[in-house]
């Protein structure tokens, strides 16, 4: 076979020594240059690959915590509309208890009038009445000087006693 590939014109001790040569280019590429770039493409696709879960974890977190807000903002919308129906009746009850309370402080101020009112009365009908005694007396008094009638006293005091007065009315 050699003299076959001499015939050609080939030689076997330059092919074999180029052989020897691509074998050692081929180690030292495959050992400095193909197993780092191979790991460092390896490292790429792992850390394209961990983004790509964290993406979608943060995705899923992200799904969740727009849940969350959405069921806590309902609770809240639930917690202030109860608060406004129970501040509206409280404010019902305190308006209801002002009103009573007014109505009875009118009625008072009311009863207190009328009492003063007839208390009044009272005053103005006793010193009326003592006035018109006064006033009657007096003119039978002129009365009987100007006829000369000669009236005793028991006479004028039973007259009087007779005069009542009914409500300011003079009967």
């Amino acid at each position: 076979m050699l003299e076959a590939l001499n015939s050609l014109g080939v030689n076997y001790k330059l092919l074999i020594a180029q052989l020897v040569n691509f074998v050692l280019l081929f180690i030292v590429l495959y050992i400095f240059l193909y197993k780092p770039v191979l790991k460092m493409l390896n490292e790429r696709s792992s850390k394209v690959d961990k983004s790509l879960n964290d993406a979608d974890k943060i995705e899923k977190r992200l799904v969740e915590v727009e849940k969350e807000i959405d069921q806590k903002l309902a609770e809240a919308d639930k917690k202030s509309n109860l608060l406004i129906t129970e501040a509206k009746q409280q404010g019902k009850l305190i308006e209801s208890d002002m009103s009573v309370e007014a109505q009875k402080k009118a009625d008072q101020i009311v009863e207190k009038a009328k009492s003063e009112i007839a208390s009044q009365q009272q005053k103005m009908l006793s010193e009326t009445k003592s006035e018109i005694a006064g006033l009657v007396s007096e003119t039978i008094r002129l009365i009987a000087q100007d006829k000369t009638i000669k009236l005793d006293s028991k006479m004028i005091d039973g007259t009087i006693s007779k005069i009542k007065v009914d409500n300011g009315n003079v009967k």
